[in-house]
């Protein structure tokens, strides 16, 4: 670590110096009484507390988190010029991590690195591609998963008469069978028991507020409440690879010889041909490679919904502006496609401004780098963990007017046309591991949006305060419970 940073170097023993600048630090307490005098939930919300003391220390900090000295990047620059390198691409050993999620050492796409990671994610791009990301038969599928969600909404929206309906959790379905298409070409029916409980697995790792502390600090999963929380997660963790595991084996058995279902069987493929240029191609893999697939793909989309929604709720003016910008486009049509979408600037922004306020990845996996590096003047050396805080660039308030305001128009010229892509929303990461779902969740939140608002009218229930938009979530997160009137509109 190198002096020349802007410093909140906290070490863990006493030192025979203090911090440039924050408060006095009892030793093996890092940097944390700094985050929680930034920010009084700073275990809540440490990405918050980040940003926080970003605006005192710069877009480029140490911080000493547990053991470990960690840098902090929360500027525009400084996150592209090291996200671009191919030195940045590696991830530290978050073993604590590793035992959890896959097995005890890093598999899938999201946590691994070296010649695993690149052949991987290069195999999986090239099976999305073949099973029409971005193309025509993947709208199809979101489509009919749309049709399928609206029913299902009408039905809860009268089934009690009062037209009440839970919001913060209703499109964790219909995401996840978006998802279980391109994993296996098939889906849940929304009344299957499995489904419930393979979402509340995934949320028990996904949306637990202790899990970042816990992978960052290893020796936490030995101290009380950590301790317990970690074996909680560990066995609803467990659960959800055993079932992943047995629908493996379930799909081997019954591998089509002429075409390819989904992504596991094009895996499975590739594996019964004996395609290794490293074992990678392993059914440990190819089980982390799916749970991949649901905790970075399937909560980020229903949380961004969930969002979207509530928003729309909190601002019924934007909601009605919306509806009458898709209805203009629609016509005597029933449904809005992606062919509709340069039509619908509004509408788009909305999604642009829902991405940016929720942040509902607000900090990107960490990084570190192989060699030693240099960002501006400052050296980042060789293994230093790094964290990008996404958050950072959301809220930014020398880029963003009144960041903290649901305010669309933002990104649209003065002609309410699109302006073009402004670099610092950055929902699905930056750089060489940026998500490989963003093509997908894209598509999905917009049509979601676009065929629901033309479809219903949500609103607060009569006397009730403005909803809430404070998070609640770990590594992902997501709006807190809400509950929404939902008034089915008649289109003549």
């Amino acid at each position: 670590m190198c002096s020349s940073y802007y410093e909140l170097f906290i070490p863990l023993f006493f030192p025979p110096w203090y911090p440039k600048k924050g408060p006095f630090v009892f030793p093996f307490m890092g940097s944390l009484p700094a985050l929680g005098q930034a920010d009084s939930k700073a275990i809540e919300f440490p990405y918050r507390a980040m940003h926080r003391l970003s605006k005192q220390f710069g877009p480029i900090m140490s911080m000493a988190l547990g053991q470990d000295m960690w840098v902090v990047l929360t500027g525009l620059e400084e996150i592209k010029a090291f996200t671009m390198m191919d030195e940045t691409v590696a991830r530290p050993n978050l073993k604590a991590l590793y035992e959890i999620y896959s097995f005890d050492k890093p598999l899938g796409v999201i946590f691994p690195d070296g010649p695993l990671w690149k052949e991987q994610r290069k195999f999986m791009m090239r099976t999305l591609r073949e099973f029409g990301l971005g193309k025509q038969t993947m709208e199809d599928h979101i489509q009919e998963e749309i049709k399928f969600s609206i029913q299902y909404l009408k039905q809860q929206a009268t089934q009690e008469g009062n037209r009440v309906v839970a919001m913060q959790d209703f499109y964790n379905l219909p995401c996840l069978n978006v998802i279980w298409r391109l994993v296996c070409g098939r889906r849940f029916d929304y009344d299957d028991q499995r489904l419930a409980q393979l979402i509340e697995h995934m949320e028990t790792f996904t949306m637990e507020q202790a899990i970042g502390p816990i992978a960052g600090i290893s020796f936490l999963k030995h101290i009380p409440p950590f301790r317990q929380i970690y074996h909680k997660i560990k066995a609803q963790m467990d659960i959800f690879k055993g079932f992943l595991r047995q629908f493996v084996q379930e799909e081997k058995s019954s591998l089509p010889s002429d075409f390819d279902r989904g992504y596991i069987d094009s895996f499975l493929r590739a594996q019964a041909k004996g395609r290794v240029s490293g074992d990678y191609f392993t059914d440990e893999q190819l089980i982390i490679s799916v749970q991949d697939f649901f905790t970075g793909g399937s909560g980020t989309m229903s949380k961004t919904l969930a969002y979207a929604f509530l928003y729309m709720i909190n601002h019924p003016d934007a909601q009605e502006r919306a509806r009458q910008e898709i209805e203009s486009v629609l016509g005597d049509r029933e449904e809005v496609t992606l062919d509709d979408r340069p039509s619908l600037p509004f509408v788009e922004a909305i999604v642009m401004e829902v991405q940016r306020l929720s942040s509902v990845l607000p900090i990107a996996p960490p990084r570190i780098p192989t060699k030693d590096v240099w960002i501006g003047k400052h050296l980042i050396k060789n293994g230093t963990q790094v964290q990008i805080n996404l958050y950072s660039l959301h809220r930014n308030e020398t880029h963003w007017t009144d960041p903290e305001d649901f305010k669309p128009e933002r990104f649209l010229d003065d002609h309410g046309q699109l302006k073009s892509h402004d670099e610092w929303l950055q929902p699905f990461g930056y750089g060489k591991r940026k998500c490989l779902g963003e093509t997908v969740a894209k598509l999905t939140v917009l049509l979601f949006l676009a065929n629901f608002l033309t479809t219903f009218r949500f609103s607060r229930i009569p006397d009730a305060p403005p909803l809430s938009v404070d998070p609640i979530g770990g590594l992902t997160i997501g709006p807190q419970k809400f509950n929404a009137k939902v008034e089915i509109l008649k289109r003549d």
